[in-house]
Formats: C-alpha cells, sequence, structure tokens
C-alpha cells in the first residue's frame, strides 16, 4: 500500500509516493481546536490523519467502517 502528500499552489502541484509499513489500527479523538480526527496507525506508530469531522458521530461511524473495511482494529479516543 502506499500515500502520497501532495502540494498545490493552483495548476501546479507535486508529491512523492512513499511505502506505508503494515497496519495496526484506526483512531479517533478530539485534538485542540475541537475537531475529530480518523488516524491509521502502522506498526511502528507512525500516524496517517485520514480525514477530519466536526461531529464525532461522524467520525466514528467513518472510523468503525474504515477499520472493518481494512481488516485492522479500531480504536475510538476522546
Amino acid at each position: 500500500m502506499k500515500y502520497r502528500k501532495f502540494y498545490s499552489v493552483g495548476p501546479i502541484g507535486f508529491g512523492k509516493w512513499k511505502a506505508i509499513r503494515k497496519l495496526d489500527r484506526v483512531s479517533t479523538f478530539l485534538n485542540n481546536r475541537k475537531e475529530c480526527e480518523v488516524n491509521i496507525w502502522d506498526i511502528s506508530n507512525k500516524r496517517y490523519r485520514i480525514a477530519v469531522f466536526d461531529e464525532i458521530d461522524n467520525a466514528v461511524i467513518y472510523g468503525r467502517d474504515l477499520a472493518k473495511n481494512l481488516e485492522i482494529k479500531f480504536l475510538e479516543r476522546n
């Protein structure tokens, strides 16, 4: 599996593909801005932020579905 950080200014953009190690878990938590983040963690505890939601219920639903599809565990944190 691969991911890419992509930066763009107008029509010009750049990014580099990197390999993801074996995935371990999906988690949700509230950050300092009262937004609920959905993150994927690999086995070496590297975090990949996948999505940010205003409503915690939407983040939990999304996180559970993502964990189920990736066949990894789901952790809910407040």
